[in-house]
Formats: C-alpha cells, sequence, structure tokens
C-alpha cells in the first residue's frame, strides 16, 4: 500500500519458459486520507427543552457541518468542537437523527449520525 500521498508508478513484467520477459506500466495517483467524522451526544434521551451537548471530531477536516435533525445547523473548521443544542419542547415523544459532515479541502466527506429522543 502506499502510505504516502503522491504520484507512483508500478511496473508488472512476466516472464515465460523460455526466458522471454513482457512489462507493462501502470501510473497510481494516490490522494490525501479521507477524512473522518465522529459525532457523540449527551444526553441522547431528554425531557423537555433541555440542552445536548454534541462533541464534532474527526481527521483530514477542513471544515464540518451539524445538522440536528429538526432544520437547524452549525458549521465550523476546527476540530475538535463541542456544540450545545436545545430542541423544542415537543408535545410527543419525537426523535431526531443529528447528522455530521466533515469535508476535505478536496470536498470529500465522511458523516457520522447520532439519534436523540425528545419527551414531553
Amino acid at each position: 500500500p502506499y502510505e504516502t500521498a503522491g504520484i507512483y508508478t508500478a511496473t508488472l513484467t512476466v516472464q515465460d519458459n523460455r526466458g522471454r520477459t513482457s512489462s507493462d506500466s501502470v501510473v497510481i495517483t494516490v490522494g490525501p486520507p479521507l477524512p473522518t467524522a465522529v459525532l457523540e451526544a449527551d444526553p441522547t434521551v431528554v425531557t423537555g427543552a433541555l440542552p445536548v451537548v454534541f462533541s464534532v471530531d474527526g481527521q483530514n477536516a477542513a471544515f464540518w457541518e451539524l445538522f440536528y435533525g429538526d432544520g437547524n445547523f452549525v458549521a465550523g473548521v476546527a476540530v475538535p468542537q463541542t456544540r450545545s443544542h436545545t430542541f423544542a419542547d415537543v408535545t410527543q415523544t419525537t426523535s431526531y437523527t443529528a447528522v455530521l459532515k466533515v469535508y476535505d479541502s478536496l470536498s470529500r466527506f465522511a458523516a457520522d449520525e447520532v439519534e436523540i429522543t425528545v419527551y414531553p
């Protein structure tokens, strides 16, 4: 495996039982590592309008977006980060899926999610 970003040439040479050889090469471009995303929430079950603390982390991040699942979101450029969000009072038990997307400088992204349950 290629551990460092760069341009490499891989060559395969075969030899038959008469000693004749043949070769072919291919150019391999290895980019930087893909980003990773890690999202944690505490607590994941709340009653009423209490805040939930989200921990945002990842690797190879140029920027990130955190979607709370209730139509609100926040974005940033540095990880790790901690964000607090209060879900609106609900009249019935409601589940929200919070999604973190971490993007690298090439706009490739990784995602993680956590479910939050809000009781009235």
